[in-house]
């Protein structure tokens, strides 16, 4: 699922097979979907994937490697 929020694009769901888990293609699948996002035209400032809150700490461990970091937001309504 996709969705967008001013300069914020969320992203989460996204399944690669489990017999290719140790070959990477969660990584892949992650990268090629921020590539994606990379190439819109109005290009957002922030890309989040699934969550940091409440993650596991294989997905936290995952994420940083992949690049994430946590901000924090201030919504204006």
């Amino acid at each position: 699922m996709v969705g967008r929020s001013g300069e914020l694009i969320t992203f989460n769901r996204l399944m690669g097979h489990a017999d290719y888990l140790k070959d990477g293609i969660m990584f892949m699948l992650v990268l090629k979907g921020v590539e994606q996002i990379f190439t819109l035209p109005d290009r957002p400032a922030y890309i989040m994937y699934d969550t940091l809150l409440g993650a596991s700490e294989g997905l936290g461990l995952f994420k940083k490697r992949l690049g994430f970091k946590p901000y924090k937001v201030k919504w204006k309504a």
